[in-house]
């Protein structure tokens, strides 16, 4: 009998495989059942343009939801099949459930490579019939790339061009919005000779006064 770590182990790998195929399951064919569902169940029926199935599409919330309801269901059907122990089982529903939620959010990717293995297989049978030309399928898959560079590298420059355009277009009306400030006044220089006449007229000194007086009486005498 396996133990349990190995146990656990071994079960989370297939319940994260089988959140993956459940939710291409979900994706394929569980879009028309749940909108049924959903009519049924509610007042409002779902709108046309709504794409939502009981995974795909979904809030954490939902998903987690359908996880412990499919982790419950996988156990009960491994307990009655593989007779599993009822105790192991409730010990690691909580990593089966996990493990489904980590397979719901590779499903996404896993359904891509789903949807184009088609398209691989194909042109795998066209290669092989000489119905392809692999360096003409090469030089398209090439010019096609240095089309969309070209293409990506002139839509930048031609973003920067015109945010160089408006930021110096803004620039200009901002200098013309903005009033002149005028030149400060110079305050008038005094000539020299009036600076020489307002020196004549300056009011004599108390020493000046009390020699022109004294002058003046010894004058008198």
């Amino acid at each position: 009998m396996p133990t349990l770590s190995n146990y656990v182990a071994v079960g989370t790998a297939v319940y994260v495989l089988l959140g993956v195929i459940s939710y291409i399951i979900d994706r394929k064919l569980g879009r028309s059942i749940y909108r049924t569902w959903y009519n049924w169940t509610h007042k409002n029926p779902l709108p046309e343009g709504v794409e939502k199935g009981f995974i795909y599409n979904q809030y954490t919330k939902n998903q987690v939801a359908v996880a412990i309801f499919l982790s419950v269901t996988f156990s009960v059907i491994a307990v009655v099949t593989m007779e599993v122990s009822w105790l192991v089982e409730f010990l690691v529903a909580f990593v089966e459930s996990i493990a489904m939620m980590i397979g719901f959010k590779i499903g996404p990717w896993a359904y891509r490579v789903y949807e184009g293995k088609d398209k691989a297989l194909d042109m795998i049978d066209k290669l092989e019939r000489g119905e392809v030309n692999i360096s003409d399928e090469i030089k398209d898959a090439a010019t096609s790339v240095s089309t969309a560079v070209t293409e990506g590298a002139k839509g930048i420059i031609d973003e920067v061009v015109e945010g160089v355009k408006e930021t110096v277009h803004l620039n200009e009306d901002k200098e013309v919005k903005e009033p002149q400030k005028e030149d400060p006044e110079e305050p008038e220089k005094v000539e020299p000779e009036e600076s020489k006449a307002a020196e004549k007229n300056e009011v004599p000194s108390f020493e000046e006064a009390l020699n022109k007086y004294k002058k003046g009486g010894n004058d008198g005498e």
